[in-house]
């Protein structure tokens, strides 16, 4: 916690941050020996893993990505908490990318962001091969591709930008009715197909991971 908030904000505020969650009764919970063995296991994953992704995105250095991957493939190894991790990844690359689509004048930082996004995902299969190895089961083929949306959105935009960079005169707008077809293509097939409930039913999955319905009665 206090790498991820001081990457992107004052080392002041990481250190409170880090101390509140430290003494917060249900991160204690959690984390007591005996109660849920993987839980502590999980908690340093999810910590580590969006710690490694802010340094990444600060200082623009792959190591970072290597990390963040590590910190992912921690993740796929225990429950199905991989899922926040996914959601996360996922709405920030496509927001971002998007917002880097409209904005830049060449396609730079959509290729940073393509291929640390890339490295990342390796994790994630490699810890769902070794689990499926290991306990026969690994993570689903949906999460699968729920992972593969940012790359695949973020090539995209990628290689349209390629294209589009060749005029430099018309490029904001052409990008921005890009924008606006997906964009209305996105909400036309969660309208008219099966894809927007499995779009409402990945996003209560992920808020059901981080509930928690039971007193803390020790």
């Amino acid at each position: 916690v206090y790498l991820l908030i001081s990457s992107f904000g004052k080392k002041e505020w990481a250190i409170i941050a880090a101390s509140l969650l430290a003494f917060a009764p249900i991160f204690i919970y959690k984390l007591a020996a005996g109660e849920h063995e993987v839980q502590p296991y999980t908690f340093f994953a999810l910590a580590f893993f969006f710690s490694m992704f802010g340094l990444l995105l600060k200082t623009r250095e792959m190591k970072f990505a290597s990390l963040a991957s590590l910190g992912f493939f921690a993740i796929a190894l225990t429950t199905n908490s991989y899922l926040l991790a996914i959601i996360g990844v996922l709405i920030y690359v496509v927001f971002y990318s998007s917002m880097v689509f409209l904005r830049d004048k060449d396609e730079t930082e959509l290729k940073f962001i393509l291929t640390s996004t890339s490295i990342i995902f390796f994790g994630l299969l490699l810890g769902s091969l070794i689990k499926f190895l290991f306990i026969g089961e690994g993570i689903s083929f949906s999460s699968i591709g729920q992972a593969l949306v940012p790359i695949v959105y973020c090539a995209a935009l990628y290689f349209i930008k390629q294209y589009l960079a060749k005029d430099q005169s018309t490029q904001f707008n052409r990008c921005a009715i890009v924008l606006a077809v997906i964009a209305i293509g996105g909400l036309l097939l969660s309208a008219l197909t099966p894809l927007g409930s499995y779009i409402v039913g990945v996003g209560k999955s992920g808020f059901d991971i981080a509930g928690y319905t039971s007193p803390l009665t020790r």
